[in-house]
C-alpha cells in the first residue's frame, strides 16, 4: 500500500472511510457495489495529503481489524458496529503489527526502538512492553494459546512468554530468519530463512525436526542450487505450506509428510517485502 490501503472484509457493499475524521467515528455502508471489485477503502488524509497506511491485521473472530500509519497511530475497525477509532499513538515507526492469538482485544506492536508493546485494541492502553532486540524487528508470530510470541529481528529470533511478559530464550542468535509461524496445534514452529529454506521445529523443545529447501539444477551447472525464499504462507487447515521466491517461482509442501507436492510458475514476481508493507502471501479461508 502506498497512499491508500485496500482491505477485504466480509461486508458485501463498498465502504469508503476517512481515517482523519476523528475518534470513534461511524461509517456508512454504500448501497452499491464497486465496479472494480474493491469492498473496503480506508483513507487517511492529513494536511491535504494522504498518509501511508500499513500492517493490516485481522482478529481471530474477524469482527475487527487494525492498521497503523506512518506516524505510528494505530486504528481499529469494529466491523459489526461500523465504527473505527485511533486507539494508540506509538509516536515512532511500527515495523510489525498482529493480534495476539486467542486475545481479540490484545495487539502486539514492534517499534523502531526495537521493543515490543502489547496494547488493548479496545482503548489503546499499554498492557506490557518487552525489550531484548538490538535491531529492527521484522516479524511477530503469536502462539495459538496466546501464551507465547516469537519475534524475528535482523539481530536474533527470540521466544517470549506473554504472561508474564519476559524473554524466554533465543531461538537463533543471528538474523537469518525473516518470518515465523506456528501451526494451529501449537506444537510446531516454522521459520523462514532466505538462504537456508524453511526450518520445522518442535515446540516447546525447539528441536529441529526437518528443513525444507528446494534444490534446482541450473542450465550448465552440474550441482543443484537452492533458490532464495522470500515469503511463506500456511493453509488454514495446516496441511500445506506455500513458499515463493522473488523470480516467479513458488513451491508447495505437504506438511504432515514434509514432501514437496508442486512447483509453480507465478504470473509475476512477488514483492521483496519492504519494511512497512503488508505480507504479499496470505492464506485464503
Amino acid at each position: 500500500a502506498e497512499h491508500i490501503q485496500h482491505c477485504s472484509t466480509l461486508m458485501k457493499s463498498q465502504l469508503d472511510v476517512d481515517l482523519s475524521s476523528g475518534r470513534g467515528s461511524l461509517w456508512l455502508k454504500s448501497d452499491y457495489r464497486s465496479s472494480d471489485g474493491v469492498i473496503f477503502t480506508a483513507r487517511h488524509r492529513s494536511d491535504d495529503h494522504f498518509s501511508r497506511l500499513s500492517h493490516i491485521a485481522f482478529s481471530e473472530s474477524a469482527d475487527r481489524f487494525a492498521c497503523v500509519d506512518e506516524k505510528g497511530d494505530v486504528y481499529t475497525f469494529q466491523l459489526r458496529a461500523n465504527r473505527f477509532s485511533c486507539i494508540h499513538s506509538a509516536k515512532r515507526t511500527v515495523s510489525a503489527l498482529i493480534f495476539v492469538a486467542g486475545q481479540d482485544n490484545h495487539i502486539a506492536l514492534a517499534l523502531s526502538d526495537h521493543s515490543i508493546c502489547i496494547i488493548s485494541s479496545d482503548d489503546g492502553r499499554l498492557i506490557d512492553k518487552m525489550s531484548s532486540h538490538r535491531s529492527t524487528i521484522v516479524c511477530l508470530a503469536p502462539h495459538p494459546t496466546s501464551k507465547f510470541l516469537v519475534s524475528c529481528g535482523s539481530d536474533a529470533t527470540i521466544l517470549w512468554n506473554l504472561y508474564p511478559a519476559r524473554r524466554m530464550r533465543t531461538v537463533a542468535a543471528d538474523g537469518r530468519f525473516s518470518q515465523a509461524a506456528f501451526l494451529h496445534s501449537g506444537n510446531t514452529l516454522l521459520l523462514l530463512s532466505r538462504k537456508q529454506g524453511i526450518s520445522i521445529l518442535h515446540f516447546p523443545s525447539l528441536e529441529l525436526r526437518a528443513r525444507l529447501l528446494p534444490a534446482e539444477r541450473a542450465p550448465g551447472q552440474s550441482l543443484p542450487t537452492s533458490p532464495t525464499l522470500l515469503h511463506m504462507a500456511i493453509s488454514h487447515d495446516g496441511m500445506f505450506l506455500f513458499a515463493a521466491t522473488g523470480d516467479r517461482r513458488a513451491y508447495v509442501w505437504h506438511l504432515p509428510s514434509e514432501t514437496m507436492t508442486a512447483q509453480l510458475d507465478l504470473s509475476c514476481p512477488l514483492a521483496a517485502g519492504a519494511a512497512g508493507a503488508a505480507p504479499p502471501l496470505q492464506p485464503v479461508p
